[in-house]
Formats: structure tokens, sequence, C-alpha cells
């Protein structure tokens, strides 16, 4: 069953985009992608694997964007 974004959801969104749009807009970008990518995909595995009614946390996939877009972002150049 779907509930929505918690509000600690929102405010690390906000947090996130805030630190990325500093590191730059490219970083924003990869950001605010990545991490909704991220939970999709996890999501689309978990369902494969089996069954899950309980909702997904957004929190560590965000977090994980956040990361992953940074630092490919750093590495490129």
């Amino acid at each position: 069953m779907f509930t929505g974004l918690g509000y600690g959801d929102v405010k690390l969104i906000g947090v996130l985009a805030a630190a990325a749009g500093y590191q730059s807009m490219q970083a924003l970008g990869a950001t605010l992608i990545l991490g909704p990518l991220l939970a999709g995909l996890l999501g689309l595995v978990l369902l494969a694997v089996r069954r899950r009614d309980e909702p997904l946390p957004l929190g560590p996939s965000l977090l994980a964007g956040a990361g992953l877009g940074i630092a490919l972002l750093a590495a490129a150049g």
C-alpha cells in the first residue's frame, strides 16, 4: 500500500538538493535523477524476488543516489 512520501524524505531531498546544488548544477541533476531511479530499481528487484506489502524506505536510495552522482561527476573531472 502506497502511503506517499514521509516528511523525513521531503526534508532529506531538500538537504541533498542544497548540498548537490552547491557542488554544481550537474550534481544537482544527477542527485535528483539517480536517487528515485535507484529506489525504483530496488523496488522492482524486491517485487521480482518476493511480494512485499510493507513500504519501501526512500531515504537510503536518495542518499546512495546523491553519493553516486557526486562521486561520478567528481571522477569525470
